[in-house]
């Protein structure tokens, strides 16, 4: 029986152009529920012996992003994320 071989992705989140730390961003691999979230500084570690292909991270006024992942590695990851224009539609009563 062959041992499965863990990937161990760490990196930053920041925002493009401040290069400021994003917290709460979601990290996960791709198409699945294996994920975590980053914490005030936008530093995370992402583990596991079933990864998928990418790592995608979303926040909630951000452009998502996925970038490439080496099964089996460790290795790291860094993303800037644009932030997006939300339109929230306005409700008169």
């Amino acid at each position: 029986m062959q041992a499965q071989t863990e990937t161990t992705i760490s990196g930053r989140v920041t925002e493009s152009g401040s290069n400021s730390g994003i917290p709460f961003v979601n990290v996960r691999f791709k198409g699945t529920y294996i994920g975590a979230v980053t914490d005030f500084e936008g530093n995370y570690v992402l583990k596991s012996t079933s990864p998928t292909d990418s790592v995608f991270v979303s926040s909630i006024g951000y452009k998502s992003k996925a970038k490439a992942v080496k099964k089996g590695k460790t290795q790291v990851i860094n993303f800037q994320l644009n932030s997006q224009a939300m339109n929230l539609n306005t409700i008169e009563v």
